[in-house]
């Protein structure tokens, strides 16, 4: 996809600016995926810019979004959470903008150790994602407040949040989503020294990966912080 969209970028000047803007955040986007950080922060900035003169303040919202987890996976946390501030501060009226908005700043506020903060912007994103009828937001936002109430010590609350998580992501019927809850629900069982439910959440994130090859960054990060424990 990414040379794909390289092969055509010397066309897309003569495009549309909405197109323009959307072609160079996509392509900042892979960009970033494919490690290639300078190029991709570059691009994300060249659409942002085309964003902010054209007054498209959803396409604005979302590339604001994209640069604050390049950002955020570089360990700026000032700067990532500085995007997503002023994000919040533009007219979005799209619930599934704003809760991406919400879950990305409560992530940065986990990773900073504002907890309280982190709470609050998590469960803004929940019920954003609820208001959209976003079931993979949900699932998401369920999982990064199960892993905060963990850090925190608060297992039952945490486990009360995975069981729903687990339930919609059947519901969702992602295979990605299953393995990871599932991971994240190891975890939690041996902080609660219950090895043997831990070892059955494991063995069905297994499963499910032997059957879909559904795994991800996250989910190999959960996986290293099992074994770890």
């Amino acid at each position: 996809r990414l040379a794909r969209l390289e092969s055509v970028l010397p066309l897309a000047s003569r495009a549309p600016i909405p197109l323009q803007t959307r072609f160079l955040l996509r392509l900042g986007d892979l960009s970033h995926d494919a490690h290639r950080i300078e190029e991709g922060r570059s691009l994300l900035k060249q659409g942002i810019a085309l964003a902010r003169r054209s007054d498209q303040t959803e396409i604005l919202g979302n590339g604001l979004l994209i640069l604050a987890v390049l950002e955020e996976n570089a360990s700026n946390f000032e700067a990532a959470s500085a995007l997503v501030r002023e994000a919040l501060t533009l007219s979005i009226s799209e619930p599934a903008l704003l809760s991406k908005l919400y879950r990305r700043i409560g992530c940065i506020a986990a990773r900073t150790e504002e907890y309280s903060d982190a709470l609050a912007h998590l469960k803004s994103a929940l019920q954003l994602a609820r208001q959209a009828g976003n079931l993979y937001l949900q699932v998401r936002t369920q999982d990064n407040l199960a892993l905060l109430h963990l850090v925190q010590g608060r297992l039952n609350d945490a486990e009360h949040i995975l069981s729903q998580a687990l339930t919609l992501s059947r519901e969702l019927g992602d295979p990605a989503e299953i393995v990871l809850i599932q991971c994240t629900r190891a975890i939690l069982l041996l902080a609660k020294d219950q090895p043997g439910d831990a070892r059955d959440a494991l063995s069905e994130s297994i499963d499910v990966y032997r059957e879909t090859g559904a795994i991800n960054d996250e989910v190999f990060c959960r996986l290293d912080r099992i074994l770890v424990s």
